[in-house]
């Protein structure tokens, strides 16, 4: 009945959830992630979504620069294990859709796996037209 009196709901901002999810998942978003997360969110997907394709872009990114480093590669993969165990909890809460996350925790073992088919599933991972075009966020966490 009184339509204005009623509180006017702030708008959303993908990239600053997007962003906020990234944090907890120990990432800072980088300028070219923005867009990222905005494309990914007028394309349908959460905040958890787009955070998770990002993260798993950013780690492919990292297992490619450790050049091998074992040191660096294991700290990697420990990481790696803490997002998919993060990101389970999101679907688990209905933040994520149960085939984002499985394609994703798929995705994320498969980079951490140090056999041959690693450098494929980072391969994959930076192949994406626009989520491999540029670093999308940087690491909280330092590798070596």
């Amino acid at each position: 009945m009184f339509g204005f009196f009623r509180k006017k709901q702030p708008e959303r901002n993908p990239a600053v959830e997007a962003g906020a999810v990234l944090k907890i998942l120990g990432f800072d978003l980088l300028p070219y992630g923005v867009g990222v997360a905005v494309a990914s969110h007028l394309s349908g997907y959460s905040p958890h979504e787009s955070a998770s394709l990002i993260a798993s872009t950013t780690l492919a990114l990292e297992i490619q620069n450790a050049n091998n480093d074992i040191i660096a590669l294991m700290m990697i993969a420990v990481h790696a294990l803490e997002v998919t165990r993060r990101l389970a909890a999101f679907a688990k809460q209905g933040l994520m859709r149960e085939e984002i996350f499985e394609n994703d925790r798929i995705a994320l073992l498969g980079l951490i796996a140090t056999d041959a088919d690693q450098k494929s599933w980072v391969d994959r991972l930076l192949s994406d037209p626009v989520a491999g075009k540029e670093r999308l966020a940087k690491s909280r966490i330092k590798y070596s």
